[in-house]
């Protein structure tokens, strides 16, 4: 009996209001798959999006060409509840996260490879160098991180951070906090581990609005804190 390898890689999107983007979606994961030699796997969390992004997914993925998760959750939980459960779903040996709206260079996903196959690392973070983003966005960003890391965390990069890769040992540690209702970059940081920091510049967002409203940012502070 053939015995059926792990993936080396599992990529963790979560999806919400992005259905302008998913054909663009699939054809970059397609492409990054190639990175674990075909010991890969992608899945999707769709995040009670009102819009087409499930069922676009569920016609584009069987013919992709790697092999993938599609989960849909009952409604809107928000981006950490999805990517939570994205990441317990995840059987690779490293996992990375990804926004579904391609705003994050995928070759990000390349480098976090990189260092965590070095085996001297736990998590790697993504760290904006720069965005190119509306005046507005980037001051409303900047006073938000500022506040964050005064008032929880003053180890996050002052940019923020939108994308990671983990060891699954460490996975295992982050899902044992059986928290919910936080912040799960901030547990990423309360754990500690051994970390790295990869730089790059964020891209102009191609389709749809971001549904990063000042409310859930508010909220998302207030959780935190």
């Amino acid at each position: 009996m053939q015995r059926v390898l792990k993936p080396i890689l599992t990529l963790v999107v979560p999806v919400y209001r992005n259905e302008g983007s998913i054909g663009d979606l699939v054809a970059t994961v397609s492409q990054l798959s190639r990175l674990a030699g075909g010991r890969f796997e992608a899945v999707f969390v769709v995040d009670g999006s009102p819009d087409q992004s499930y069922s676009l997914l569920r016609s584009a993925l069987p013919g992709a060409g790697f092999a993938s998760q599609l989960i849909t959750l009952s409604r809107n939980f928000g981006s950490f509840a999805a990517i939570r459960l994205g990441l317990s779903r995840a059987q690779g040996h490293y996992i990375a996260v990804m926004a579904a709206d391609l705003q994050e260079p995928p070759e990000l996903i390349s480098r976090f490879l990189d260092v965590l196959q070095g085996g001297e690392r736990d998590v790697a973070f993504g760290v904006r160098e720069a965005r190119h983003d509306a005046l507005s966005s980037k001051l409303a960003s900047r006073l938000f991180w500022a506040l964050y890391r005064r008032l929880v965390l003053r180890d996050i990069p002052s940019g923020g951070v939108d994308i990671f890769a983990m060891t699954a040992e460490f996975r295992d540690r982050l899902l044992n906090l059986g928290e919910s209702n936080t912040s799960l970059l901030a547990q990423l940081f309360w754990l500690g581990g051994r970390r790295d920091f990869v730089p790059y510049v964020r891209r102009k967002r191609q389709h749809g609005r971001s549904a990063w409203t000042v409310g859930k940012k508010l909220r998302y502070l207030s959780d935190s804190v």
